[in-house]
């Protein structure tokens, strides 16, 4: 499982767990998908042929948005609908908390 679709996923990991035939989970951050240190389109979309799962990590994954859960599931819902725009379906329901930390009691 990698966080966040830094672009080293693509240029590091993905031809190590080729070689050795497996495959991985990447959330991305659909906002960042074209500066420079992510992943790019293209990439991530290498990644999805291969049989990795593409995971939504909200639009913006913006912090301290534990206080504010109707927004959290805004963006949640804004990269849902950009992951099924560019044809990145399989996964697109499936979310991964930005900034996560354990629940205080």
């Amino acid at each position: 499982m990698f966080d966040n679709g830094w672009a080293s996923v693509y240029s590091e990991a993905f031809p190590l767990f080729q070689k050795y035939g497996m495959i991985g989970s990447v959330s991305i951050i659909p906002s960042l998908i074209t500066e420079s240190e992510y992943m790019n389109y293209a990439e991530v979309c290498e990644l999805y042929i291969q049989g990795w799962d593409i995971l939504n990590h909200c639009y913006f994954h913006k912090e301290n948005m534990y206080d504010q859960p109707e927004q959290q599931l805004l963006e949640f819902n804004r990269g849902r609908e950009w992951m099924k725009r560019n044809y990145l379906v399989k996964c697109a329901d499936v979310a991964v908390i930005p900034y996560g930390e354990p629940l205080s009691n």
